[in-house]
């Protein structure tokens, strides 16, 4: 089906975060069908799986695409751009060569990708990758985090935040 899409921007601006898009054709596409105006989606701590295409960029150079902190595994192409410099892509892991600052081309080792549990393994090389100036320290996937581990995740961050500011 041509409109199998997960999400479809169509102008505007737009912003993809903590989200899990799996098994379709075309996972993210951002375009302007209307004509007018820029369109600009942002993507950040955001999973891309099983799409064929996992985000495409169609239009003028003006329809700009900014990844972070994210993992993009297509099943054909990861990003399929008309204008490639409009697609920037940092601190994520793409399934093909992608230039950017702290992308890495490695299978993520997801928990058990044929049952959809695409939490990341232990040992997994996506693990603490992402922006390390990100204003929050979260790593790939804090969004499918259970309740029990985004509480353990947040004390343990109050308890070592609380320690540095008492060592100064």
């Amino acid at each position: 089906n041509e409109d199998a899409k997960g999400i479809s921007v169509n102008g505007g601006s737009t912003t993809v975060r903590n989200s899990l898009i799996a098994n379709t054709t075309l996972a993210i596409a951002s375009k302007n069908n209307v004509g007018g105006a820029a369109t600009t989606t942002t993507i950040d701590r955001t999973t891309i799986v099983d799409s064929g295409i996992g985000i495409e960029q169609a239009g003028g150079v003006d329809f700009v695409i900014n990844v972070t902190n994210s993992i993009i595994r297509a099943t054909n192409d990861a990003v399929l751009a008309a204008f490639p410099e409009a697609v920037t892509i940092n601190f994520s892991n793409v399934n093909e060569t992608w230039p950017g600052t702290g992308n890495i081309d490695l299978d993520p080792l997801f928990v058990n990708p044929l049952k959809h549990d695409y939490h990341l393994a232990e040992g997994s090389p996506a693990i603490n990758t992402g922006d390390p100036a990100a204003t929050v320290s979260y790593t790939h996937l804090r969004a499918h985090e259970t309740v029990l581990d985004i509480v353990c995740r947040l004390l343990l961050e109050k308890k070592n935040k609380h320690k540095n500011k008492s060592n100064t």
